[in-house]
């Protein structure tokens, strides 16, 4: 017998103990196997208590498309409702067309929050089986991110019922609150619908109405960059027309994108425009790579960037100059004057608050940190004070009192830098009245004598005796 035929034996009579030893994989593919064995009923009187009591998920995947079991199910679902967070599976149980569209009925929000991409599920549901109640409350969802999101995956899915069913979407993109506020929907998939409009409709209208309303309400936008994706991937004719049309409003505007469109359509773009951005970038450009700006402006930190730049030398009393401090693996270090703006393009530390203030690390002037929708930092922009004495490896007694000092407030340092702890990356300040405290006098009387810092804020960690070797 396979291994399938053994375990479900032991099922048949009542034995669980082989399928608690299987890991979550094999637990589902056993699953499977039972959904569709000719004896799946008798497997159940033998086995299905136990399995619910212990494994209520698995006992889902036997059951969902059993009239009978239906009853189980939708109280397995109501103490678990992410068991639908996944949208294969919440497609396959949809799909059976019983008991789940009371449920639907009643849970619709859950299902959608609990993964966005069932949205889509939903709607072929609806479609096929004339659900409209669906539909409509998910195109006028309160929730603007739900709302927009439907609105996305119906021009992009079911382009041929958009008009239908969006008579006037330009209306649904904000909504006024109580207190008489404005709030708009995201506009990453606003922009996004827009390019939709012109590639599934063919609609040149719609999508002048999609961007003059980008233009009004945001104060930056993402169009270029989604437009010009496809005019370089698909050679879309219109699309560059449309670009070009609007080259300096989308210049102007553009979060991620406003150092290729100066690279690439440079000759369109107004001469007034061209000549205004290169005085702003022309002090820095060149420091680095080409990929580095680029990279930045695709982060949508360049403007960010410019704009401190600019601050940060007014502020500057020391020096006046823009150069090159150096690099790290995923960083590129600004000299501003008086003070280092660093742009990284990721960092190691996924928590909320990368790196803790502390009068041991250097302080943050400023910070801007990008996400993506897992929390991972896809850039950032830090502004430190400009130091200049480096605390070199050999200066073993210094960086071993300041690792001590960052064991004494909890945290430790988890980044080895040419095999020694903080290494390079640890900076004197000018002054032990820089440290980031509110109380320099308070400080350890070592600190004040030789005030060293850490000046990378990344892998700095809450103190655990058992995480360290």
């Amino acid at each position: 017998m396979s291994k399938d035929e053994v375990i479900i034996t032991d099922l048949l009579n009542g034995n669980i103990q082989v399928f608690s030893e299987l890991d979550n994989y094999f637990k589902e593919v056993v699953c499977d196997s039972i959904r569709s064995h000719p004896n799946r009923l008798n497997i159940l009187k033998s086995c299905f208590n136990k399995i619910q009591a212990e494994y209520p998920y698995h006992a889902f995947l036997l059951t969902y498309d059993l009239p009978e079991y239906a009853e189980v199910c939708e109280k397995i679902l109501s103490a678990d409702p992410y068991i639908l967070a996944n949208e294969h599976l919440f497609y396959e149980v949809l799909s059976c067309n019983h008991w789940i569209v009371n449920y639907v009925d009643n849970n619709l929000d859950q299902i959608v929050k609990t993964n966005f991409n069932n949205t889509f599920c939903l709607l072929k549901y609806a479609f096929t089986y004339h659900k409209d109640s669906w539909v409509n409350h998910l195109i006028n969802h309160p929730n603007l991110l739900i709302r927009i999101h439907t609105m996305y995956t119906m021009i992009d899915d079911f382009p041929y019922l958009f008009k239908k069913y969006y008579p006037n979407p330009i209306a649904l993109l904000k909504v006024t609150t109580k207190d008489g506020h404005s709030k708009l929907v995201d506009e990453a998939y606003l922009s996004k619908i827009a390019v939709l409009t012109i590639l599934n409709l063919h609609d040149i209208p719609l999508y002048q109405a999609f961007k003059n309303f980008i233009l009004a309400n945001y104060s930056s936008n993402t169009l270029a960059s989604i437009i010009d994706t496809y005019v370089i991937v698909e050679d879309d004719k219109v699309l560059k027309e449309l670009l070009l049309a609007d080259i300096d409003e989308l210049f102007k505007t553009s979060k991620n994108y406003q150092w290729q469109l100066y690279h690439h359509y440079q000759k369109y773009i107004s001469p007034e425009l061209v000549a205004d951005f290169e005085v702003q970038i022309s002090p820095f450009a060149t420091l680095f790579p080409n990929e580095v700006i680029e990279g930045m402006s695709t982060r949508g930190l360049l403007s960010k960037f410019i704009e401190l730049t600019h601050k940060y030398l007014e502020l500057s009393t020391k020096a006046n100059c823009i150069t090159n401090a150096g690099e790290g693996t995923c960083s590129y270090v600004y000299r501003v004057g008086d003070y280092i703006i660093k742009y990284s393009d990721k960092k190691y530390s996924y928590e909320e608050s990368i790196c803790p203030n502390l009068y041991l690390i250097i302080k943050n002037y400023e910070e801007i940190i990008n996400r993506d929708s897992y929390g991972h930092v896809t850039g950032a922009l830090e502004v430190q004070k400009y130091l200049s004495k480096v605390v070199l490896p050999t200066e073993s007694e210094l960086l071993t009192k300041w690792q001590e000092a960052l064991k004494d407030e909890g945290y430790y340092l988890a980044d080895d830098l040419v095999g020694q702890k903080v290494g390079s990356n640890c900076f004197r300040l000018d002054d032990y009245h820089d440290a980031d405290t509110l109380d320099p006098e308070s400080l350890p009387e070592w600190f004040k004598k030789d005030p060293v810092v850490l000046v990378d804020r990344d892998l700095v960690y809450t103190y655990k005796p058992s995480s360290q070797n």
